[in-house]
């Protein structure tokens, strides 16, 4: 298949983190911009945060959230881009143990985040420049064999997709309705395990597949409504791990990591020819001891 060409029109800024192996403590928070081809690695020994990973940007671009561990709890923080000041943690002074899998509301104003085994969503605001989370409320039903993970809320808030995962490992998509609380089934196929949904602004839902039972190699899907049949997008190498996407808005492009060669890389695909090209052409994934994933793209305007 013919490498995709990089569009020109991409001119934002692209998040992702970087480690050796999960949990081995090794995890980095890096940002490339592509206006100016500049790569950096954005956490620092003074952060005094273990493994930053799964950065987010404010709808703003200023702000990334991410999440860390602090005394031995992940934690979620804010990082105010191009400042070198320390990140402030959100959660330090919230009741729970564990903060994982941020995002943030297109507008804002809201963050939602796993919390010890649920979902929660929590209002962020400033004050004299400083941001905090105040009044979490949880979405999801307490379940304790249960465990909700990787929310993301669709354009309007009027639902959060989120993970559901059993105590025997399965792994499926469900979506509930914030207003009613109402929760259905998104995708969630016996012994198929889906994870990790991200909903373009027009209400697409990209998320990662395994093949099939007997074939556990992930693949990106992409579907709209609960009712249709996934389309398993043509960029995606059969006898490879293919995940963690994430589309650009207003664009047929999205970004996503896949081990066709070797560890986890970052590529560009393009959704309607199937085309993709891996960044290493723009410097990233150079170094081939790491993994690089959870890219994460904002598009200056």
């Amino acid at each position: 298949m013919t490498n995709l060409i990089f569009p020109t029109n991409l001119t934002g800024k692209l998040l992702f983190h970087t480690y050796i192996s999960y949990s081995d403590k090794s995890s980095q928070l890096h940002l490339y911009d592509f206006k100016t081809q500049e790569l950096i690695q954005l956490s620092q020994d003074n952060w005094n945060v273990i493994d930053p990973m799964n950065a987010i940007f404010t709808p703003d671009g200023k702000w990334i959230i991410f999440m860390g561990v602090i005394n031995e709890s992940w934690h979620l923080f804010m990082y105010e881009l191009g400042t070198g000041s320390k990140p402030v943690n959100l959660t330090e002074k919230l009741d729970g143990i564990n903060y994982e899998d941020p995002k943030i509301s297109r507008d804002g104003k809201c963050v939602y985040f796993k919390q010890d085994g649920g979902i929660y969503r929590a209002w962020l605001e400033y004050k004299n420049g400083k941001p905090e989370l105040i009044n979490p409320i949880s979405i999801t039903k307490f379940n304790p064999s249960i465990e909700y993970s990787m929310p993301f809320p669709s354009s309007n808030e009027q639902f959060i997709y989120y993970v559901l995962g059993s105590g025997g490992g399965e792994l499926g998509i469900y979506r509930v309705n914030i207003a009613t609380g109402e929760e259905i089934v998104f995708d969630d196929e016996k012994d198929v395990g889906a994870y990790y949904p991200i909903v373009r602004k027009d209400g697409m839902v990209f998320y990662s597949k395994w093949k099939g039972e007997q074939n556990r190699f992930d693949q990106i899907k992409m579907k709209k409504l609960p009712e249709e049949t996934a389309i398993s997008l043509g960029f995606n190498e059969l006898k490879s791990d293919n995940s963690d996407p994430w589309p650009v808005d207003d664009s047929n492009y999205i970004f996503f990591c896949s081990t066709r060669e070797g560890n986890y890389q970052i590529y560009l695909g393009e959704i309607s020819t199937g085309q993709s090209v891996n960044l290493k052409m723009l410097g990233l994934n150079n170094h081939q001891e790491l993994n690089y994933l959870a890219p994460c793209y904002f598009q200056e305007t």
